[in-house]
């Protein structure tokens, strides 16, 4: 059995890993002290393809 991520899983893996490290990060601690997100980070995952709900 071959458990390797593929081509595709390995996109979405560097994808989400550098919109996390260089998007989300600046805002974690605003986020931790509100307990909200920004409605941006929502309309960006959207963006990426990571969410299927769209935020007007």
């Amino acid at each position: 059995m071959n458990f390797d991520y593929s081509l595709e899983q390995n996109q979405l893996r560097n994808t989400v890993r550098r919109h996390t490290e260089e998007e989300m990060r600046p805002h974690v601690a605003k986020a931790e002290d509100t307990e909200r997100f920004t409605d941006a980070l929502f309309r960006r995952w959207g963006e990426l393809g990571l969410i299927v709900a769209r935020y007007p």
